[in-house]
């Protein structure tokens, strides 16, 4: 969810804060550690919550507004693992937590139905930077270099 403001900057144009939460499950993983052992992830989850502060640009049309920008902010990251250890059946539970810098790019049109109501539609290509997860009690930890995340959104929005 979020809150915004229209300005007169760039001859029409709004800031937005929003609030993000996204879950996902992540791709079964392997990694190594220092011992001379590989590890085996599976039922791994990935959980991003993000504040960030959005620019748009609006264009008119005849039929609504597109409108076209980018954001930027912090998300924090969480990592769920439960994770197989060399001997098979062997499984060990793990979590971890990373804040990192967010951009986003953004592009939307928005069709009025009233004076103060809008249905819109919007895509969202949302990149979180460079953070660590620590695995199986610090013995070994996953460095990711990004999340990279696509959204298609449709929703109201209430001017007031």
């Amino acid at each position: 969810g979020g809150i915004g403001i229209y300005t007169d900057f760039f001859s029409g144009s709004r800031i937005e804060f929003e609030k993000i939460y996204s879950s996902a499950d992540a791709i079964d993983t392997s990694f190594s550690t220092s011992f001379p052992v590989t590890l085996f992830s599976h039922r791994n989850e990935v959980d991003v919550s993000s504040t960030m502060i959005n620019f748009l640009k609006e264009i008119p049309t005849k039929l609504g507004t597109c409108f076209v920008g980018a954001g930027v902010g912090i998300s924090s990251i969480g990592y769920r693992a439960e994770v197989e250890a060399p001997l098979p059946g062997t499984f060990f539970s793990r979590s971890s937590a990373d804040s990192s810098f967010t951009y986003q790019l953004i592009a939307g049109f928005e069709f009025p139905v009233s004076e103060d109501m809008s249905v819109f539609t919007n895509y969202k290509f949302a990149k979180a930077c460079e953070f660590d997860v620590v695995a199986l009690n610090d013995i070994g930890t996953i460095s990711y270099q990004n999340i990279e995340s696509d959204h298609l959104i449709t929703g109201l929005r209430i001017n007031f």
